[in-house]
């Protein structure tokens, strides 16, 4: 097989989302997410994390990717996200449960998907984080990888956060996680900023693109909208095209996905 264009890291599990047009339990994760989104455009995917004998791995075997990355752990709970919003779609508390997701560890990488042109290190600890980015640029110094967080981890643990990004290729944040990083990432860093409905902006190589969102007539259910995003972009820088059409393409599916819960329907 050819090089694989990404490779996603992170939690796959389940997403508790309440919003004002109710609540439901969908298959989420960040890791899933990004990965969903991907396999629109592309079949030479991989997809890394740890899942419980509660989550049926046929939800993934639907995306057509590859799947060796994926480690049932027999009789572990799968990890689990909680999460309320305001009317405006603002997170009023969210909770998580990373179960087996809490050990989630760079060795978890098949050899065979190394051989990768990009790695997205989905949300998680930056401590989790650390050891993955390690891991990889030891392996294929050749890889861009990426990076993302939220912005409790970039509260609670500023400083390594900030280090982590230090270390990666592209970061994706939202307006208020921008604001927090350190002047050097701010600077010096490719960055992709998540808008919501406003849409995204990237600042890569000195130049700055931005995509506004499309009209969405309602709102169902912001969750993973972000890691929808980073999922189209990557998959299509790695495919060649354009950082601008690559933006464009993305913000158009995270707009698609916030109109039902989950992301099925993308």
């Amino acid at each position: 097989m050819d090089n694989y264009d990404l490779v996603t890291i992170g939690h796959v599990g389940y997403d508790f989302p309440e919003t004002k047009q109710g609540e439901k339990k969908i298959l989420g994760g960040a890791a899933y997410f990004a990965a969903k989104a991907a396999s629109l455009f592309s079949k030479k995917l991989g997809i890394v994390s740890r899942i419980g004998s509660d989550f049926d791995v046929r939800n993934l075997q639907e995306l057509g990717i590859d799947l060796s990355g994926i480690k049932v752990i027999n009789g572990g709970k799968t990890f689990r996200w909680y999460a309320k919003y305001d009317e405006e779609f603002n997170v009023i508390s969210s909770r998580g449960e990373l179960n087996v997701g809490e050990n989630i560890s760079p060795e978890d990488i098949p050899e065979k998907l190394l051989n990768t042109q990009f790695f997205h290190v989905a949300s998680m600890p930056p401590q989790m984080q650390k050891k993955i980015v390690s891991y990889i640029k030891e392996k294929n110094c050749q890889a861009t990888i990426s990076i993302d967080t939220i912005e409790a981890f970039l509260l609670k643990w500023p400083e390594e956060t900030n280090k982590v990004f230090s270390t990666a290729d592209i970061v994706f944040v939202n307006e208020k996680e921008f604001q927090l990083l350190n002047s050097n990432i701010r600077q010096n860093k490719q960055i992709v900023k998540k808008m919501g409905s406003n849409g995204a902006e990237a600042l890569f190589n000195g130049n700055k693109f931005t995509v506004p969102a499309p009209k969405v007539d309602k709102v169902f259910d912001t969750t993973g909208a972000g890691d929808t995003l980073a999922g189209v972009f990557l998959t299509l820088l790695a495919k060649g095209e354009t950082t601008k059409k690559a933006l464009k393409e993305a913000v158009k599916i995270a707009s698609k996905s916030v109109t039902a819960f989950g992301i099925g329907h993308i």
